[in-house]
This record gives structure tokens, sequence and C-alpha cells, in this order.
């Protein structure tokens, strides 16, 4: 069950001086901060499933578009409420070099400043939304407001949204800096390196690559690319009986005798119709498992920025050793090398080099967070996909699932094992940093 807010703790929203403008209830006393700590998540997970039913119906707004903009809004809503997280301090200030949460207001209902700078960022991260999710947008915004309005007096709820909004503003315009427009602009300009052993363009679609660039734009973690870069892969190698051969043939041995449950273990982390793809997956993961947890507001504000910025960070990282080593895929070696023409994986191929592995790094930054967030038993059923793949599956740790999600790529036959490792390595790697970002004595 949701724990009951009590009409006493609405006070745990406000922060100020004895000037401020009171609450509307004359009985309702000035706790202090940390009473946010008792309030529901209720208004961080619905704003993120709101969030999640849009980026998945809006045509064009691809997984990558998707997962920044999961990952500003989180930092946006965090920023929003900060000042009544103790032990907390703004990480978006010392990202910008300014001071984000700037404001002369005496009085300030927290949960009404983070409402309306969640609708500020999901208008503006999603501005190709349709006219019905933009209602549902205001529709949410309007609920949550029509709420905070009872609790507090006018002027004060006005201040309160005019804060957030301001948060929200911006963290919105600093995030059009972030290099990532011009990285995707300037991917076609990429000419795909000649030479034995290098990644080529896969069949059965021999799309051109993508996210080339991905590592030139701004992370959140100073120069967290090079800080996680995966170590260099085995050596290429057409010889029988090398380490390069065996770890290919491993894939191709398995591929023969793939159970059902372990093609369903591919469809449900796979691109195939109906699945998240990359973030958006383990955002949903992360919007569950938060949800079940029953997390106070300030604690389901700090998992969510942390997460999805998590996941955001582990793309530049992947993507930059990928380009970096530029290995070959497993269907263009057991094709040409091995000399099995017409093997196909059960998965279908990405259009980018192999290693090392983006599942397995982007899973684990999202389990290695929800680890600290939930602890390392914290134990699941996953309703994704409901029973769509086969009983729903459970796991008995966040870091279960992020290895059945790496361990699928093997079994789809798209990646060699050694990759898997060296992305589970990044991704750890990747959730530390940003988790790091929030210390308190984070330099």
């Amino acid at each position: 069950m949701k724990k009951i807010v009590k009409l006493s703790l609405i006070a745990a929203f406000v922060i100020g001086g004895c000037d401020f403008d009171p609450p509307i209830n004359p009985k309702l006393e000035h706790p202090g901060v940390g009473f946010l700590k008792k309030y529901p998540g209720d208004l961080a997970v619905k704003w993120n499933k709101l969030q999640m039913q849009i980026s998945r119906t809006t045509t064009g707004f691809n997984t990558g578009l998707a997962t920044r903009a999961f990952a500003y809004s989180g930092l946006t809503l965090y920023e929003s409420m900060v000042k009544a997280i103790p032990g907390h301090r703004s990480v978006a200030s010392k990202l910008m070099g300014e001071d984000v949460n700037d404001h002369s207001f005496a009085f300030i209902h927290w949960a009404a400043s983070g409402n309306a700078a969640m609708a500020y960022a999901l208008r503006n991260f999603i501005p190709t939304a349709t006219a019905a999710n933009m209602a549902r947008i205001d529709s949410l915004e309007k609920a949550f407001a029509d709420q905070y309005k009872t609790e507090v007096s006018g002027a004060a709820f006005d201040n309160s949204v005019e804060y957030g909004r301001n948060v929200a503003e911006k963290i919105f315009e600093w995030s059009k800096s972030d290099g990532v427009a011009e990285a995707a602009a300037k991917n076609s300009t990429y000419i795909i390196p000649p030479g034995e052993g290098l990644w080529q363009p896969t069949p059965p679609g021999f799309v051109f690559p993508v996210n080339v660039f991905a590592s030139e734009t701004r992370t959140f973690v100073k120069n967290s690319p090079t800080i996680t870069l995966a170590p260099p892969p085995i050596p290429y190698s057409k010889e029988v009986n090398s380490a390069f051969y065996n770890q290919v043939k491993y894939v191709y041995d398995y591929s023969q005798h793939l159970t059902a449950d372990e093609i369903n273990i591919v469809k449900t982390w796979g691109e195939f119709p109906g699945n998240f793809t990359q973030g958006l997956r383990y955002i949903a993961i992360a919007i569950q498992v938060i949800d079940e947890a029953d997390l106070s507001l300030s604690e389901a504000v700090i998992a969510f920025a942390k997460h999805n910025m998590a996941l955001q960070e582990a793309g530049p990282s992947v993507f930059g050793s990928k380009y970096k080593y530029n290995v070959v895929r497993p269907v263009t070696y057991i094709r040409g090398v091995m000399g099995f023409g017409d093997w196909s994986p059960t998965n279908v191929t990405p259009p980018h080099p192999e290693y090392p592995a983006a599942h397995a790094c982007v899973g684990r930054a999202s389990s290695r967070i929800i680890e600290i967030v939930l602890g390392k038993h914290f134990t699941f059923t996953d309703k994704t996909h409901g029973s769509t793949y086969g009983p729903p599956r459970s796991y008995n740790s966040p870091k279960a699932y992020s290895d059945e999600a790496a361990w699928s790529r093997v079994l789809g036959g798209i990646h060699y094992v050694p990759s898997i490792n060296a992305g589970r390595d990044q991704g750890e790697k990747v959730g530390n940093l940003i988790n790091d970002l929030f210390r308190p004595d984070a330099k």
C-alpha cells in the first residue's frame, strides 16, 4: 500500500523564514525540509510513467532522443526540489556553472515546484508530441496543481510554480549545447574504414553505422568516455583455434541448439516489435521497481535522476569504445571466414561495431543505480511485456536483470562473450560515476 499522507506533513514542502506567506491551514507548523522524506513518491512515478507513454507514441522520437529527455527531466525534477532534500546539493549548478536554484521567494511548496518543472520539461523535450499527449501533460499537471492549491495560499502556490518552471527552463536551455544534435548531423560524414577484422555493415539491411560521434557529446561527468574506456579486445585472427576464432565459434555453436526459453530471452531483450530498445527498456524497469518499492518523494526523485542520467552517460562511453576498436560482428565472420554463408543471428544485428556490448553497458549502468538505491538483493518480477514472451521473468537482484539482458546478445548471435564482460564492467563504472555526482562532497 502507498504511504498515507497526513495533513500535518504538508508543511514538508516548504522552506523559509518567519516572514513567509503562511499555509492556508493556520494550525500547520513549519517543521523543516526533512519531512519531504515522509511524502510518497507518486509525483515522480506518475510523471515518469507519462513520459514513457509519450515517448513510445511520438513518431520519430527514437530511443536516443527519449533516453536523453529522461536524463534531463530526471535532473530537472531533482533540481526543483533539491533544497528540500537533506544531505544533497545542486548537481546542475556545478555542471552549468551557475546557481540553478537561486530565488527570492520566502516560501516554496516543493511538490508544486516539481510538478511545474516536469510539465515544462515534457512539453519542451518532446515538442513533437501529439495534441492528445500534450493534453495528457496538461491534465496531470492540473491534477497535482489542484491538490496543492488547497494546501497553501495562492501567492505561495504561484511562487512555487514560477520557481519550478525557472529551474526547468535553465536546464532545458543548457541541454541545447550538449552537442547531441551536432553529433547526429555529423554522422553521415563518417567513412567506414576498410581492413581485415574491422566492422562492416551487416545483413540483411547493411545499414550505415549510427552514433559514430556520440563520444564527442557533452557528458555529465567530464571525460567519462575516456575514464570508462573498455580494454583492448582480443586481437583479430582467422586462425582456427585462435582466441578470436574460438570466441566466434562459441556464438555459432550455441546458436545451433537454442531452447525455447532462450529464444524468449532474446525476444524479451531484443530489437523486436513491441519491445523497448536500450535505454527505454531499462527506464521501464526503473519506473516499476521504484513504484513497487514505495519510496518517499525525495528518495524517488534522487533515484530517477541518478538512473536516467546514468543511461544517457552510458551511450557516449560505450560508443566511444566501439568506434575506437571497430570490431567485426559475428555474422560477418561466421559467413566470410568460417564459411557458413547461410547463417543468420536470432536477433537483428545493430548497425555499429561489436565491442563492447551496448546492452551490457547500458543495462549494468541501470542495475548499478538500482542496487545502490534499493540494495543488491532487491527482487522483482518484470512486468514490461506481461506474458508475450513466456511467463514474466523474475530476478533475485538488480544485477540479475542486466546480466540476463547482456547474455541475450550472445544468445541472439550478435555479440561475443568477452564483449559482454567488457560492457558490464564499463556500465558499472558509469553508474558509479553518476552516483558520485550526487555525493555531498563531490568536487
